[in-house]
């Protein structure tokens, strides 16, 4: 315990920093996303690239978890009682579960986000849908996670909190569906 206090600040740079790391990775890996559905086809290449980066988000989310855990450690009675820290660890499992959807069902056949022709269109729309919805879990989560840890404290109560990020995913949900709908349009 006291060799997590005396190297605290460190811990928290290293937080930090894997924070930082995981919210780029995030906002890069979506926008490249969207850049590689413009011709409405996600090619080998375009799948290579975004596995690297889905290597870049785990390494991320593996510091920040344990960098967490020790920060954690450092107080627990004072972080259990933060209502702020108890939505962040919700957030960040949040993200462990969804980054597991992405790594072993969604990122290997992310070949099958096909729009090019009317067959592809009509192929794999739950996978789609799921396709989508996950990216918005996805950056909504980090970022979520990212400023929660800017402020010092957040003047609602935990289930307030889990409230307000829930509806966030909804909303976000619902406009990639939207999104998805106008990708899923094939232009005669």
């Amino acid at each position: 315990m006291e060799f997590i206090t005396q190297f605290k600040t460190i811990i928290i740079i290293i937080h930090a920093f894997a924070g930082a790391i995981g919210i780029g990775a995030t906002t890069v890996t979506d926008t490249l996303f969207f850049k590689f559905l413009s011709d409405r086809v996600v090619t080998a290449g375009e799948k290579d690239i975004m596995d690297m980066l889905s290597k870049i988000l785990w390494t991320a989310l593996l510091v920040l978890i344990v960098s967490g855990v020790l920060i954690f450690a450092s107080d627990t009675t004072r972080y259990l009682a933060s209502s702020k820290f108890l939505v962040k660890v919700v957030i960040v499992g949040i993200i462990f579960l969804n980054g597991i959807l992405l790594s072993t069902y969604l990122g290997p056949r992310l070949e099958r986000l096909r729009f090019d022709t009317r067959q592809s269109v009509a192929q794999y729309p739950w996978f789609k849908r799921i396709a989508f919805a996950s990216g918005v879990v996805s950056i909504s989560s980090w970022y979520g996670a990212f400023l929660l840890g800017l402020v010092p404290s957040i003047p609602l109560s935990f289930v307030q909190g889990l409230l307000i990020y829930i509806l966030i995913l909804l909303i976000g949900g619902a406009i990639s569906q939207v999104v998805l709908g106008r990708f899923s349009r094939i232009k005669d």
